[in-house]
């Protein structure tokens, strides 16, 4: 059975939201196969984010689960100017898969 939680974001991510975002993470359940994190309306993001998403990529696949980001444009070119674009499944604001993972 497929079941999938969702996190949406702020426009803007700041590093006190990183670190309350960690902690949240091990509240997961482990019954989600998939977990999206819709940064569609995101901006901008503190580079303590981009670590926070390395991290739980990580720790996801580490407990079975995968972990799927829904990008706006802007988060796009944040991935691609470092060199992360590949790294994670994303899914663009409009729908348009990106990039996959093995």
């Amino acid at each position: 059975m497929q079941v999938q939680t969702t996190w949406s974001f702020p426009y803007e991510i700041e590093f006190e939201t990183a670190t309350e975002l960690a902690r949240r993470l091990c509240d997961l359940s482990g019954a989600e196969n998939t977990v999206i994190f819709d940064l569609s309306k995101t901006k901008s993001v503190h580079s303590s984010f981009v670590g926070f998403l390395i991290h739980t990529k990580h720790y996801l696949e580490s407990n079975g689960m995968r972990l799927v980001l829904k990008t706006s444009p802007q988060i796009d070119k944040v991935l691609a100017l470092l060199n992360l674009g590949t790294y994670f499944l994303t899914e663009s604001g409009r729908g348009k898969a990106q990039s996959t993972l093995q």
